[in-house]
C-alpha cells in the first residue's frame, strides 16, 4: 500500500495501473487447468444450460473467463470499486469478502477464490474467508483456488500472507477437521508431487508453475 492512501484507493490505483500500462491483462483465476480433473468433470456433468450452475467468484476483478460460460449463473465480490466500475456487470457487487454473508442469502454450487486468500491481511482472515465460504456452499458443491508459495520471488512478501505448501497444506487440512468439507485436490508448486486427488489414481500436477499451487476444497453431502 502506498504511504498516505487507503486500502480503497491503492486498489484503485492497481487497476488505473493496469489499465493504462498493461493494456487490460487482468490476472483471473485460470479454470482451464480443472478440464483434466476427474473431480471437476464429475461437478460439471451436473449442470447444463437449462440446470445451470451458481457460481460466486471472489476478487473477481473486471474481467473474468467464468461469464463466458453457458451453463453457469455467475455472481462476483470484488473490493474494489473502480474494478466494479470497469466490469461493468450486474452480477458483479462491490463487497469485501470478510462478509460475504451480508450480500447473499442463496448457497452455491461453486465459489472461486480468484488470487484473494493470499492478499487478506492475516491468517485469522483466512480461515474467515474459508470458513464463511463453505457455509456458503450447497452440499457437495466446490469450493477452488490458486496461492502463491513462500519462495526466493514471495519470501520479502510483507503485505500477504504467503505460507510454505506444507504450511498451505496444514491449513486445509485443520479447516476440513472443523466443517463439514474434504480436500478434493490439491498440489504443490512447482511440478511437485501432488498430495491429494479425489479420484484415487496417482496423477501429475497440471501445472508447473514454481509459485502456485492449486486446490479443491468440497462440502460433505450430509446423511
Amino acid at each position: 500500500m502506498v504511504d498516505g492512501m487507503t486500502k480503497k484507493e491503492s486498489l484503485d490505483a492497481q487497476y488505473e495501473y493496469i489499465i493504462n500500462e498493461l493494456e487490460g491483462r487482468f490476472s483471473a483465476y485460470d479454470f482451464r487447468y480443472l478440464n483434466n480433473l476427474p473431480v471437476w468433470e464429475n461437478f460439471r456433468s451436473r449442470f447444463s444450460a437449462t440446470n445451470m450452475a451458481k457460481i460466486l467468484e471472489l476478487g473477481c476483478g473486471p474481467k473474468t473467463d467464468f461469464k463466458t460460460l453457458d451453463w453457469v449463473e455467475y455472481h462476483g465480490l470484488e473490493l474494489s470499486s473502480k474494478a466494479v466500475e470497469l466490469a461493468n456487470c450486474d452480477s458483479i457487487i462491490h463487497g469485501n469478502a470478510l462478509y460475504i454473508d451480508n450480500y447473499f442469502q442463496d448457497k452455491f454450487d461453486l465459489i472461486i477464490d480468484s488470487h484473494l486468500l493470499h492478499n487478506l491481511s492475516s491468517i485469522g482472515d483466512v480461515k474467515v474467508v474459508l470458513k464463511k465460504s463453505l457455509c456458503q456452499l450447497k452440499e457437495g458443491g466446490m469450493l477452488i483456488g490458486e496461492l502463491p508459495v513462500a519462495n526466493s520471488h514471495f519470501k520479502n512478501t510483507t503485505s500477504k500472507i504467503v505460507h510454505s505448501s506444507l504450511e498451505w497444506e496444514n491449513l486445509f487440512i485443520e479447516v476440513t477437521k472443523e466443517y463439514d468439507c474434504y480436500i478434493g485436490y490439491f498440489t504443490m508448486a512447482w511440478n511437485l508431487k501432488m498430495i491429494v486427488d479425489d479420484s484415487g489414481e496417482d496423477r501429475d500436477p497440471l501445472s508447473s508453475d514454481p509459485d502456485v499451487l492449486h486446490y479443491i476444497l468440497i462440502k460433505k453431502v450430509l446423511t
